[in-house]
């Protein structure tokens, strides 16, 4: 049997670097199943997020966002409050966000095949 080795042992996981003024970096690591279907699921209404009209719409990514984010090695929780006010991503930087995170998603579930 192979020895585990910790030490050489890399999860992936995307690096984001957020806009508060400590330039805070969060390691966010793979979604859960649930997470991973939900974001596939809403991904068609992103262009209704930069519309800006609907203040549900807005609220319910920033809040996947916070959800997505809070997936990380930083054992840290991410709120919307946080993503919005601390972090000051918009709409726009969020549908760059759940692009990025989709391309990561994709790159791992392609690795495994």
């Amino acid at each position: 049997m192979n020895t585990l080795n910790f030490n050489k042992y890399r999860p992936p996981i995307l690096p984001v670097e957020m806009m508060d003024e400590a330039g805070t970096i969060i390691h966010i690591t793979p979604p859960t199943v649930d997470l991973q279907e939900e974001l596939r699921a809403r991904m068609p209404e992103l262009s209704a997020l930069l519309d800006g009209d609907n203040d549900d719409v807005r609220a319910g990514f920033f809040e996947l966002a916070a959800r997505l984010m809070s997936c990380n090695r930083n054992m840290r929780k991410i709120t919307p409050e946080q993503i919005r006010d601390t972090f000051r991503l918009d709409e726009e930087d969020l549908v760059v966000f759940f692009h990025a995170y989709a391309e990561f998603v994709t790159g791992i579930e392609n690795a495994k095949n």
